[in-house]
């Protein structure tokens, strides 16, 4: 009969309940997480890389990346470094000249539109088929001011 020695007991901590436990660790249950490369994630935001274009690059799925707090703080940041960037392009090729590309981008991702406006006179209650030709020509001129039409008054019959 071989004696064990000393060294080859179990610990105190190791025996529970009288059973001696495994000394290797437990798996955790369920798929191993997905490690986001948050570096590329700053890198894509950065271009106004949609959220599927990022999740197809990383290959994780949509709904795991804005679990992550991490992921979106990164997203959020690097999306407002981006508009940033575009905004100080578009100022400094604005100064060079060359602004049509710029004028694409700001609209694409600034908000930016073009404006048509066009000061109309204000007629009241007439069309302008109603004006006379003086009338039409003072507005394409700018310099209409309408009339004050007189106001109709009820009589009691």
């Amino acid at each position: 009969m071989s004696r064990r020695k000393p060294k080859d007991l179990p610990k105190y901590e190791d025996v529970k309940d009288g059973a001696v436990q495994s000394q290797t660790p437990k798996r955790k249950a369920g798929r191993p997480k997905k490690i986001i490369d948050y570096k590329l994630t700053r890198e894509l935001s950065e271009i106004q890389c949609t959220m599927v274009e990022i999740s197809h690059i990383l290959q994780v799925n949509e709904e795991s990346l804005l679990r992550d707090k991490t992921f979106v703080g990164i997203r959020a940041e690097a999306l407002a470094k981006g508009c940033r960037d575009l905004r100080q392009w578009q100022w400094d090729r604005a100064k060079r000249g060359n602004t049509d590309m710029l004028k694409w981008l700001g609209k694409q991702y600034l908000e930016q539109m073009d404006r048509q406006e066009m000061k109309t006179p204000d007629l009241g209650k007439r069309s302008a088929e109603e004006c006379t030709d003086e009338e039409l020509l003072l507005m394409i001129r700018g310099n209409y001011k309408p009339k004050k039409q007189p106001k109709h008054k009820k009589h009691d019959d």
